[in-house]
């Protein structure tokens, strides 16, 4: 189930109940944490590393 999801021109990041996963032209990187709250913070990471990635280009 999903639980949030950013949705960027080059990257889609959606956060699941379990798992974090980063779909990045083609291919698909998962990260499973240890708990929900690492699980949050990678999320918030990897949107926050986004944002800063579509401004440089």
């Amino acid at each position: 189930m999903i639980v949030k999801q950013a949705i960027f021109p080059k990257a889609t990041i959606t956060w699941t109940e379990n798992e974090v996963i980063v779909s990045l032209e083609g291919m698909q990187y998962v990260y499973v944490p240890t708990d929900k709250s690492e699980l949050s913070r990678i999320y918030w990471e990897m949107v926050e590393i986004e944002k800063e990635f579509a401004e440089w280009s």
